[in-house]
């Protein structure tokens, strides 16, 4: 059986899974049919869903849908950055040994209530075994290793941090590769050597932003710098028409919805639609129906107020660009092409800000801005996979330390060990003493293993409690209609009735908890009451084949 190595762009609001198979790239669409999944995690009682069906829980649930984790990844609790996001999340995040976040979710068990407490990592994890799962089904074959994207201006605990969230998830993390060298990694494969020249990447996602300028000449492509803001992407723009939408709602409607959760997730999840209809119209209206007490509301938002809200945003783009330039001594007339990566290069402000360095026509519209970096990680994985090398046309890669690094000697200062943009291999130690040890990630994996464990036993006692609930409704009706299968007259026969009738109740109520030996105890009671009433035993025993203790 054939074996593959998959890439995975583990994005900040949306992630990608893709392989390379049959000498070309193929981006594996999830069960939705879509081919990105949403970097969202609800922990219901029983089960843990991932991707969309999470992320319809944010207006029913919003304490235990959490988001965003890749912007508390590798981060330390006291970080300001973490500080004023943690403000905004309905879930709650609590800092935890050696100020690591740690994120807390209240859940309904057998034996009551209970306050469980996940690392960021973990919540990666989730969606990266989700995504694992979703290559398995299309490729029909287990996956052990992947190459996992990460944003350029991540730091080594950052790096770490994620290439853990795979271990756990059950991959064996070939590579941690930078997103804007994975779109180049696309590009260049895509144009088969053809493209010579200097690359600007401009990787503008969910939560941050990437500039890289890479020099391509033929097969080899080399890093000459990397700069970034590891906090500004579309979530920020989320953020700033919520809080425009929060303050028009006090004063069109005189209700605050700041401190009630779920009216907060209702409007978030409109907002999000607004600014994506910004994108192609000049005007957006956030309407929620009975956002709090029956009432519901209608703000208006044109393309022109929303610019000016997120002026301050924008006015950022342009420092990593310069940057950019300045540390690999170039300047924008040196630039050959411009690649546009991640989904919030659609946003009209965005493409305008670049104009003003670059012509429309070094501007690259031939990649898919969601998809890139999936891609090139996986061009990259089959590279790197030593049963497919020989097949594969390598592309040669070099790339640089997107920070400096050095020792802290006071509050104030660092002493440089090596030094930003030098290139790869270098090597130093590092001491991060919030780093995780192997013991500490070993129970990590084991918890995480369990958890995964319960949601599938969940899954599949509520899958047995469906399919028992169709055929004692089919029996219901059989009798009902006075079926000749089943002794009308019979003295069990009000028995029967009744024990139908507490089954089908017993469905129809919420489960937090179940399990396969509850359902199998339930459908005993039922199939051994209907068993009394049948004429022919033998074909309603076959009916309740292995769905009994």
């Amino acid at each position: 059986m054939a074996s593959y190595t998959i890439g995975i762009d583990l994005g900040t609001t949306y992630s990608c899974v893709a392989v390379y198979k049959d000498q070309k790239v193929m981006v594996i669409a999830n069960e939705h049919g879509l081919r990105t999944t949403p970097s969202v995690v609800c922990f219901m009682d029983a089960e843990i869903l991932v991707g969309q069906a999470a992320l319809d829980m944010r207006a029913i649930t919003p304490t235990n849908v959490i988001y965003d984790s890749k912007r508390l990844i590798g981060r330390i609790y006291t970080d300001p950055i973490v500080q004023g996001d943690v403000k905004n999340y309905p879930f709650k995040v609590t800092n935890g040994k050696d100020d690591r976040c740690l994120i807390s979710v209240e859940r309904n068990e057998a034996d009551g209530k209970k306050t469980k407490l996940y690392t960021p990592e973990e919540i990666a994890a989730h969606v990266l075994k989700n995504l694992k799962k979703t290559a398995e089904q299309f490729l029909r074959c287990k996956i052990t290793e992947a190459v996992i994207t990460v944003p350029a201006y991540f730091n080594n605990c950052q790096k770490q941090a994620a290439k853990n969230a795979g271990e756990i998830a059950g991959l064996k993390v070939l590579k941690v590769l930078t997103e804007p060298t994975s779109a180049v990694l696309q590009y260049a494969h895509d144009n088969k050597g053809a493209v010579n020249g200097l690359v600007l990447v401009f990787d503008l996602g969910g939560g941050t932003l990437d500039v890289s300028i890479v020099r391509i000449d033929n097969s080899n492509i080399e890093v000459l710098s990397t700069s970034g803001d590891t906090h500004l992407g579309g979530s920020d723009f989320d953020s700033v028409i919520l809080e425009y939408a929060i303050a028009e709602i006090v004063k069109k409607y005189s209700i605050d919805v700041l401190d009630d959760s779920r009216a907060k997730a209702k409007l978030k999840v409109e907002c999000e639609k607004a600014k994506r209809t910004l994108s192609i119209m000049q005007n957006a209206n956030i309407i929620v129906p009975n956002i709090i007490n029956g009432i519901d509301i209608q703000i208006k938002i044109t393309r022109e107020i929303f610019n000016s809200l997120c002026s301050e945003l924008f006015a950022r783009i342009d420092k990593p660009i310069d940057q950019a330039l300045e540390e690999a001594k170039l300047t924008k007339d040196n630039i050959y092409k411009v690649l546009l990566v991640g989904g919030s290069i659609r946003v009209p402000k965005v493409k305008e800000q670049l104009s003003k360095y670059f012509a429309p026509d070094k501007m690259v519209q031939s990649i898919n801005p969601d998809e890139a970096v999936a891609v090139g990680a996986a061009i990259y994985a089959f590279q790197m996979s030593s049963s497919q090398l020989q097949r594969s046309e390598k592309i040669c890669l070099e790339d640089v330390v997107p920070l400096p690094l050095g020792i802290k000697i006071s509050k104030e200062r660092m002493h440089f060990i090596i030094d930003k943009n030098t290139k790869f291999p270098t090597s130093t130690i590092e001491k991060n003493p919030s780093k995780m040890t192997q013991e500490e990630l070993d129970k990590i994996i084991a918890e995480f293993k369990d958890d995964c464990k319960r949601t599938e036993e969940f899954k599949k006692a509520h899958e047995l409690k469906n399919t028992c609930e169709d055929i004692v409704r089919e029996i219901e009706e059989e009798i009902e209609a006075k079926s000749s299968k089943y002794n009308l007259s019979s003295e069990f026969m009000p028995n029967a009735k009744t024990e139908i009738k507490t089954y089908i109740n017993w469905t129809n109520q919420y489960h937090t908890v179940l399990s396969n030996t509850e359902v199998k105890s339930k459908v005993n009671i039922v199939k051994n009451a209907i068993m009394k009433i049948v004429k022919d035993p033998k074909t309603f025993e076959e009916l309740f084949r292995d769905m009994t203790l």
